[in-house]
């Protein structure tokens, strides 16, 4: 027996049913999916201190007063003389040309009125950096160059000497001064003054064009800032002998020894400010991407290359000076041995004169010196007296590369008239206390400086790409950079009681410049670079689009479809009742 057919309506009302479920039950989906996918695809971000960041970013957070102590010893001064009160009227001159005096109102000279005066070569008040002497006096007998230190100089007087001033800045940190006369108190102030003064000047402009970028850095100051390499922890130096044509001459030399001996005294020197690893080869075949020009002196042919032409030097094409060994930024000192047809070669001036050194530098990379062998029977070797002219050069080349500047009085004819000055070289290390000292305080500002401005790029770059990964590892290299920031800028500070820590603050400076540049180059934030959210866009909605199209329509239809049919029901319910109503009364 056959069952019974559903009537239509009934069939209908299932089916519509059936439907209503099906849609519910997709847009259930939807709903329970959408948070899971939102969470699995969220992008984790560690909470950075980005208004601590802001803070350092001001320009005050890293206004200083570095402190510099001054001992004034005295030979043969005459009794009628005090050394303290000679100490303390020099202290006060220093104090009013560098601002740091409590009761000082010494302002800042603009530039077009320093140019021809002589104080514009010895800083006045400057709002970002200040040096505050503390000059003390004391006996020959308590002079001891051992206990100096970063900061702390003595100033040795000797009076009743000469006829003339005469001034000799050691090796060490130490300053001679010899006066014909000690009487005149002024004139004994003024030189020491000048002296100290003139010595620190151009550290102060050094640092006003570092912090403040205004027009008072001159071009001299913009061209070293482009000359020097940027700091880093470690270098990598390497020597090259690279000879053009070794079929005619084949060229050897005692590099070893040469380095050992003139090198590497230079850099143990710097070695609590970067670290540094030595390398030497020789390359053959290294021929010019450049021909020198030919050109006729006293008789002789002579082929030159014109300073227009030294930028091209480098065959980068053929000439392997890249090192897998490391990643540290390389410093490239090369020998260079002319063909047969371009010798003897020469770099020559922009006058057209031949250049003594026959060497050039190259900004932010290294130094190269050319050598003319004599001719030989094909074979000459180098050896380490005939290398020390080059490695005078290569040493001179590092010093500008590294930053060491030169200890000077500026425009010393006007601030000490008739002075006779001398400045002492290290003949050992190739580069002096009072140059290291100077250099140590100088990266030390400079670290911090790029170590602000990296985290406060990153802080920037984090906040505009919301979609970037932040990771814990950032974070902490982040906290950590702030707080050698914080431990720099305290060691640097100082009062009457507690001077400023140097070397202390350079090795603050020095992890937190590194701890900042590893968390803004870290290898997880780079990659999200690549992922922005249009590429997202992109991704998702081929596949979201198709499936989501019909879905929406679909649910359109069941809201239309459930209003017709509460607008049904209540149509249908009035005469409903109306009908109910009507059979009773009957």
């Amino acid at each position: 027996m056959s069952s019974k057919p559903k009537p239509p309506s009934l069939i209908t009302t299932e089916f519509e049913q059936t439907r209503r479920r099906v849609t519910i039950s997709v847009i259930a989906i939807f709903l329970l999916a959408a948070p899971v996918w939102w969470k699995t695809t969220e992008v984790y971000r560690a909470p950075l201190p980005v208004d601590d960041i802001r803070a350092w970013a001001k320009a005050e957070s890293l206004h200083q007063t570095l402190a510099v102590k001054i001992d004034l010893y005295f030979n043969a001064l005459p009794e009628t003389k005090n050394a303290a009160h000679l100490a303390s009227s020099v202290s006060s001159e220093l104090a009013t040309l560098y601002a740091t005096a409590q009761d000082s109102k010494a302002e800042t000279v603009p530039p077009e009125e320093s140019e021809n005066d002589v104080a514009g070569d010895v800083p006045v008040a400057d709002p970002v950096i200040n040096l505050f002497f503390d000059v003390r006096s004391g006996s020959s007998g308590e002079y001891s160059a051992a206990d100096l230190s970063n900061g702390h100089y003595a100033v040795q007087t000797s009076c009743g000497v000469g006829s003339k001033v005469m001034i000799r800045v050691d090796a060490g940190r130490t300053v001679h001064v010899k006066l014909p006369d000690c009487t005149n108190d002024p004139f004994v102030t003024s030189v020491l003054t000048s002296t100290i003064a003139g010595l620190f000047a151009d550290e102060q402009l050094s640092y006003r064009s570092m912090l403040k970028h205004t027009s008072l850095a001159n071009t001299n100051t913009d061209w070293e800032n482009m000359l020097t390499m940027k700091y880093a922890r470690n270098y990598q130096v390497t020597f090259s002998l690279l000879n053009a044509d070794p079929s005619h001459v084949r060229v050897g030399w005692d590099i070893r020894d040469a380095i050992k001996e003139y090198v590497t005294p230079f850099l143990n020197t710097l070695d609590d400010i970067s670290g540094f690893s030595v390398h030497s080869q020789t390359q053959n075949y290294a021929t010019l991407p450049i021909t020198p020009q030919v050109v006729n002196k006293d008789g002789h042919d002579l082929h030159v290359i014109s300073p227009d032409m030294l930028p091209q030097f480098i065959n980068s094409a053929q000439w392997n000076l890249a090192s897998v060994v490391t990643t540290a930024p390389p410093l490239n000192f090369i020998l260079y041995i002319p063909s047969k047809a371009q010798s003897p070669l020469h770099v020559v001036k922009a006058n057209g004169d031949i250049h003594a050194a026959n060497a050039f530098l190259m900004p932010r990379w290294g130094g190269i010196a050319i050598a003319n062998p004599p001719a030989t029977d094909g074979v000459y070797h180098y050896t380490v007296d005939e290398l020390v002219p080059f490695m005078e050069i290569f040493v001179s080349q590092l010093r500008d590369l590294l930053g060491v500047k030169r200890i000077k009085i500026p425009n010393a004819n006007l601030l000490l008239p008739g002075a006779e000055i001398e400045y002492a070289e290290s003949p050992t290390t190739g580069i002096t206390q009072w140059e290291h000292d100077r250099l140590v305080r100088h990266r030390t500002i400079q670290n911090m400086r790029d170590a602000v401005q990296t985290l406060n790029s990153l802080a920037t770059l984090i906040q505009k790409l919301e979609s970037m990964v932040v990771l814990d590892v950032i974070q902490h290299q982040v906290l950590q950079a702030l707080t050698h920031l914080r431990s720099a800028h305290s060691s640097l500070q100082t009062d009457s009681e507690t001077p400023s820590n140097y070397t202390l603050a350079s090795l603050h400076a020095r992890r937190a410049i590194t701890a900042s540049e590893s968390a803004f180059f870290d290898p997880t934030m780079v990659a999200m670079l690549y992922f922005p959210d249009e590429h997202k866009y992109a991704v998702y909605m081929p596949l979201f689009v198709p499936v989501s199209v019909p879905v929406i329509i679909a649910v359109i239809r069941e809201v239309k479809r459930w209003k017709d049919e509460r607008r049904v029901k209540k149509k249908k319910v009035p005469s409903g009742v109306a009908l109910v109503h009507h059979a009773k009364s009957e």
